[in-house]
């Protein structure tokens, strides 16, 4: 694992920018896998002068963005060959989907703040057949506020330098501010289901 970090740190530090959408890219559109420590590093990169914030931010907006519509798109094309055996798989995937045919536009929004429903509110969007104006308004508003998170994160956290208690702190408070939006969200869609 760690020959392995070793050997990809340098290509992250060379192409900056390239590296930051492609992995962020890859993480909203296939790999199953959030993008917020890739952004919360860039911002940490930030801090210290190796990158720039404001386009580390229109960079990664960019990425999370295009990947989530990849995976819109493919279930959008292909759902009815495979979506009906991915939304019965779980009970909180079958739920998403419900919202998403209500909701769509405050579904997709929410989901952006519950990093590992993200992918899948993505996939279920298309197999809904969301209208993309709804999609892209919902996963533009969540990604761009997720994104200004998550760099601002890392980048507050490391010019606290030295001060490694400031750091833990802020890190806390951005995951109880998240846990916290995931609740609201939660208990909206419940008291809205069943109006």
């Amino acid at each position: 694992m760690i020959e392995t970090l070793t050997a990809v740190v340098p290509y992250i530090l060379q192409f900056k920018y390239l590296a930051l959408f492609f992995m962020l890219f890859f993480c909203a559109a296939f790999i199953p896998v959030s993008g917020e420590l890739v952004a919360i590093g860039t911002g940490a990169l930030a801090a210290t002068g190796g990158i720039d914030l404001s386009l580390a931010f229109v960079v990664g907006l960019s990425a999370n963005i295009l990947g989530d519509v990849s995976g819109y798109s493919f279930m959008r094309f292909f759902g009815n060959r495979y979506g009906a055996r991915f939304e019965n798989k779980s009970k909180l995937l079958h739920s998403i989907g419900l919202y998403l045919r209500k909701r769509p536009m405050t579904t997709i929004l929410l989901s952006r703040f519950i990093g590992f429903a993200a992918g899948q509110t993505n996939f279920l969007a298309g197999l809904a057949r969301t209208p993309i104006r709804s999609f892209l308004i919902g996963d533009s508003l969540g990604n761009a506020v997720c994104m200004g998170v998550y760099l601002a994160t890392g980048y507050v956290a490391t010019r606290l330098g030295d001060s490694l208690t400031g750091a833990a702190a802020i890190i806390g408070s951005v995951l109880v501010f998240f846990a916290l939006v995931s609740f609201l969200a939660y208990l909206y869609l419940e008291m809205r289901s069943k109006e």
